[in-house]
């Protein structure tokens, strides 16, 4: 799975900052490096969103980084193709974990800054 670049690179320009997240490290990279090119100031942070505490950590850096957070974009998501029924519970609950809690997660670090 690769970072979502088109709506990394919609924020990337000359002043704005961006702290970019994904569990790819080599994929992010490059998303990283083309914000930059486009004069965006970049940081990368390899995260796993379905760790309320990395996902909290990841907003503490933000802040530590910038100063503030203006914009949280959570877009992590895996899918699995199958018969319902046919689907391994352990599967079913990754999509889960990945779809919906990790966007809790995100939108949860929030508040407590």
């Amino acid at each position: 799975m690769r970072p979502h670049r088109r709506s990394d690179l919609r924020f990337a320009g000359p002043g704005t900052s961006l702290v970019l997240a994904a569990r790819r490290v080599e994929a992010l990279d490059d998303v990283t490096e083309e914000c930059r090119r486009r004069g965006a100031r970049a940081v990368t942070a390899p995260i796993d969103v379905t760790d309320p505490e990395a996902v909290q950590e990841l907003a503490r850096r933000a802040v530590e980084e910038f100063g503030r957070i203006d914009v949280w974009g959570d877009d992590a998501a895996v899918g699995f193709f199958s018969p319902f029924l046919d689907m391994p519970l352990e599967d079913f609950r990754r999509v889960l974990d990945v779809n919906v809690m990790g966007c809790a997660h995100g939108t949860r670090s929030q508040p407590i800054l």
